[in-house]
């Protein structure tokens, strides 16, 4: 562990208003770190919001349920490791369905993996753990343009 390194876990009832302290505490925390710039975070905030929302609406049915989020940042890297206890998931499948039968929602995997640079899922102690890692892109240097 370097210097920078800051870890923090996260045990809370999967509810609108957890989901909504939680995206607080990870904005915080990366806008305090150095290197994240505010795509970065937003980016970082809207993937762990969500798989937070999936599990709140699909592994608990809309009712209350633990989850339990472990974060690390640090090195310019943020991961997160997303535990829930409901039924077996598989992404696979779900990703899929929002392919064949495009709706209003069900948008929230694609999401995941578009503000993500990499997500896993297993089913793991009779649950559900999904890990989701993103690394701080770098800045594109500027050039200035002069009109002669």
């Amino acid at each position: 562990m370097t210097r920078s390194d800051f870890n923090i876990r996260l045990r809370f009832r999967s509810e609108r208003a957890s989901l909504a302290k939680v995206r607080a505490v990870v904005r915080s925390v990366l806008q305090m770190e150095g290197g994240f710039e505010t795509e970065d975070v937003d980016d970082v905030v809207l993937g762990l919001h969500e798989t937070l929302t999936n599990v709140t609406r699909h592994a608990y049915g809309g009712g209350s349920g633990v989850v339990d989020v472990t974060m690390n940042t640090g090195d310019g890297r943020f991961t997160a490791r997303v535990r829930d206890q409901g039924p077996s998931f598989d992404p696979s499948v779900a990703a899929e369905e929002a392919e064949i039968a495009p709706r209003e929602s069900g948008y929230g995997l694609m999401l995941v993996q578009r503000t993500m640079d990499r997500v896993t899922w297993r089913r793991r102690c009779g649950g559900n753990e999904t890990r989701l890692e993103r690394s701080v892109r770098p800045k594109l240097k500027s050039r200035r343009v002069s009109a002669r």
